[in-house]
């Protein structure tokens, strides 16, 4: 069918495509304020023990087996935690910080974000609420206990 999508005996591991910048594309969806194309990417994350067996995940959780499950959890909690491959380390959740954008925020921690995540210079999410002039993050980072005088290690 043209037009459409088709399921090949091939698979992707979307959490271990990386660009040049060292971000994989969880990073640049959250880094262009994408959380429709993030929400797509996230709901078709295939599991490492697919991959090896060039099976297809189905995208609805209740067609999964309890280990599916539990295994699409841990490589989403990884791949959401994973900082960025770059000299800064930023993770996804740093850039929806920066946007403002909560609800892909909301969403990030819900699948296992933590909400105390540094990158490589110590940064976290408060801080790129702030150099991103976005209230709404700094007020959700308070309220989920981001101390509002930590210091990164410049």
């Amino acid at each position: 069918m043209a037009g459409h999508l088709r399921l090949t005996e091939t698979s992707y591991d979307v959490t271990e495509i990386y660009d040049k910048s060292g971000y994989s594309p969880l990073h640049f969806a959250a880094y262009k304020n994408s959380d429709r194309l993030a929400e797509v990417l996230i709901r078709f994350v295939s599991l490492p023990s697919l991959i090896k067996t060039a099976q297809i995940l189905k995208s609805d959780e209740e067609d999964q087996t309890e280990e599916q499950r539990a295994e699409r959890k841990v490589v989403l909690q990884d791949w959401i935690n994973n900082p960025s491959r770059g000299e800064e380390g930023f993770t996804a959740m740093h850039f929806a910080s920066f946007h403002g954008n909560i609800e892909f925020l909301r969403r990030l921690v819900e699948l296992g974000g933590n909400i105390h995540i540094k990158n490589k210079q110590d940064i976290n999410l408060l801080h790129t609420a702030a150099q991103g002039d976005a209230p709404v993050s700094l007020a959700y980072c308070i309220r989920n206990g981001l101390d509002p005088q930590a210091r990164d290690n410049k």
